[in-house]
């Protein structure tokens, strides 16, 4: 049978799967339908891109692979004749994954760039992709992202852990300097790095000067915060 294909939603469930609200979004859902959904495409207009350097796709998904799906963003520049896969979803059923960013730079300077959302239920009854908040455009000059900070779990007494922060560059010019600020609660320690050379959708990883040592046992909120004003917890 032919696709229902994509549809336009608030909240959307099936028998075997259900997508949590998430303001208006479009889903591609097999479960409901149970019908070919091997290139199941969602399609943006085509976007001029002839005048960016570099250019970025963000968006939000649902996806959890929980019977088969795959899900892809795919650029065509030849009016959708043609498509490249650029980016695989990778499952994750602890809900939405909210600002999902895909560099598009190799297409900047294209008058006629398509953005596609395919999904793919393999030739079998399977689940489905919902998307969200798509947004294509050129990066702003300035976007340093705190992606993640690293610690172990667990921390022996009187022994130094590093504090670490993952630095995602999302703007246009390299990040040459950050601040990078941990605190205990009492303690603030702060480390002004220069010498930096973290290009566009470039990632570093920085470890602070100043490790974390507990001195006695209990559970540990550790902060930071970039020059961003990106803040995380561990």
């Amino acid at each position: 049978a032919g696709s229902d294909g994509w549809q336009i939603s608030t909240g959307y469930s099936s028998s075997y799967w259900v997508v949590p609200g998430h303001t208006q979004f479009v889903v591609s859902n097999d479960d409901d339908c149970n019908c070919d959904m091997s290139a199941d495409r969602i399609i943006t207009p085509a976007v001029d891109l002839s005048s960016v350097t570099n250019a970025i796709l963000k968006f939000d998904a649902y996806y959890d692979g929980a019977w088969g799906s795959t899900g892809e963003v795919e650029v065509s520049t030849d009016g959708g004749q043609t498509w490249t896969s650029i980016f695989t979803l990778v499952a994750d059923d602890n809900g939405w994954q909210n600002g999902l960013v895909v560099d598009l730079s190799t297409y900047a300077g294209n008058s006629s760039v398509m953005v596609a959302f395919k999904h793919n239920d393999g030739g079998a009854w399977a689940d489905g992709v919902a998307v969200d908040n798509i947004e294509i455009s050129a990066p702003p000059a300035n976007d340093a992202v705190l992606a993640l900070v690293t610690t172990s779990e667990n921390i022996l007494l009187n022994t130094n852990e590093n504090v670490q922060i993952i630095v995602a560059n999302l703007g246009s010019n390299p990040i040459t300097a950050i601040d990078f600020t941990w605190t205990d609660g009492t303690n603030t320690y702060t480390d002004n790095l220069s010498g930096l050379n973290i290009p566009f959708f470039g990632v570093d990883t920085i470890t602070h000067s100043t490790p974390f040592m507990s001195a006695s046992t209990g559970t540990c909120l550790l902060y930071t915060s970039d020059a961003a004003d990106e803040r995380s917890s561990v």
